[in-house]
């Protein structure tokens, strides 16, 4: 909502739903970021999205003082952009786009129920037609 907010980028719909566990990919201002630093590059999160934010606007990124300090994984065999995921607006201020709360025993769990696990083999089967 930020991003579409300030307009710093495109909001586009993914060709199909990210979901599950992927690995985001600091950026060089990443790299630095005081939220990211004591976490690998490449580091593990919880992606769960239908929609992205491509096409970063450098533009309104620079007069807002705002920074991309992550993105998503790295498809070779894909020619997409890789969506921002996750931006420092400010000192105080930081948004991601994957689940920085989650954690390995509650996802799993989640992975459980009948309903997730239902909408989950439906999104696969969907997304190999």
């Amino acid at each position: 909502m930020a991003c579409k907010h300030f307009g710093l980028g495109k909001i586009t719909k993914r060709k199909s739903t990210s979901f599950g566990v992927m690995t985001v990919h600091k950026t060089a201002e990443g790299l630095q970021d005081p939220l990211f630093i004591n976490l690998e590059n490449p580091f593990w999160a919880v992606d769960s999205r239908d929609y992205q934010v491509v096409q970063p606007d450098k533009r309104k990124f620079k007069a807002l003082g705002a920074k991309i300090i992550a993105l998503e994984k790295i498809r070779n065999h894909v020619e997409y952009e890789r969506a921002i995921m996750g931006i420092r607006f400010s000192d105080e201020i930081v948004g991601t786009q994957f689940h920085p709360e989650a954690d390995a025993v509650s996802f799993l769990e989640h992975l459980k129920k009948p309903m997730v696990r239902e909408k989950n083999n439906r999104t696969q089967r969907q997304s190999k037609v």
